[in-house]
């Protein structure tokens, strides 16, 4: 919360207590009371400890900016990229958090939240009629397509979805992205041999070993992922697993032409 807002708070709480508070819950970007809205979703989802309870304040809050985007495209106005941008903010800190539910609890939470999603993107349609090429309105909607997408991939696979969003990870292990630029969805990584070199460049898909003896080349993949950590002896990269093989992307490691 910026120093603005706090003071905004502050004042609220001073002079109208619970009442302005209360007030603010209508509040738009373009009004005063709009930071003391954000403000109060802050507090109280700061003061929730249950990962489950978190996760339904969060969907609460997409319905709002998803309504606030709404309520200010009927007024006339542009619809400010901040609103997106908090949306998505909400709906990808909700699939981390649901990353830590158990699977009891963690398949119904996230049909509900897919739930909500369709309701969330036949806004979008709707507002799009009208603002067909809105930065805030194309940003809001690619977040809750994505965040549908994860959702139907949790319910799949759940301990892949644990990984991705840091449940059962090390600590230290980067962060894997969806989808790599350039990459089409649901690409698989390359997992053969190719072109390799002494730095393990590997353009091929299959798996085969390397032909010629040398030191280099390290396969599956195009060489060129910065995450990865090159085993000369075709073993997992113990950087990217388990996510390699789900993940599109660079990936690279184990023996390819130039390599043992």
């Amino acid at each position: 919360m910026s120093a603005i807002a706090g003071l905004l708070v502050a004042l609220a709480l001073l002079f109208g207590g619970g009442a302005t508070a209360l007030a603010a819950q209508d509040a738009l970007p373009n009004e005063w009371l709009y930071p003391v809205k954000l403000a109060t979703e802050e507090l109280q989802l700061g003061l929730t400890t249950d990962p489950s309870q978190q996760v339904a304040l969060l969907e609460d809050w997409a319905d709002r900016r998803v309504l606030e985007m709404e309520q200010v495209a009927i007024s006339g106005d542009a619809i400010p990229l901040e609103i997106a941008l908090r949306l998505q903010t909400h709906l990808s800190e909700a699939l981390r958090l649901a990353a830590q539910l158990q699977d009891p609890e963690l398949v119904p939470t996230l049909l509900r939240l897919q739930t909500r999603l369709e309701i969330q993107l036949r806004t979008m349609e709707q507002l799009r009629i009208s603002d067909p090429t809105g930065a805030a309105l194309q940003t809001a909607e690619h977040a809750i397509t994505q965040t549908r997408a994860e959702a139907q991939g949790a319910i799949e696979d759940p301990a892949t979805f644990r990984v991705r969003h840091g449940a059962g990870r090390p600590a230290d292990a980067p962060t894997q992205p969806a989808v790599v630029p350039g990459q089409p969805d649901g690409v698989p990584s390359g997992q053969g041999a190719g072109q390799g070199s002494d730095q393990g460049a590997s353009q091929g898909s299959g798996q085969g070993a390397g032909q010629i003896d040398g030191p280099g080349g390290y396969g599956t993949g195009d060489g060129t992922c910065s995450l990865c950590t090159p085993q000369a002896d075709g073993t997992l990269c113990p950087t990217c697993t388990p996510v390699l093989w789900t993940t599109p992307g660079p990936h690279g490691n184990g023996p390819g032409p130039g390599g043992n």
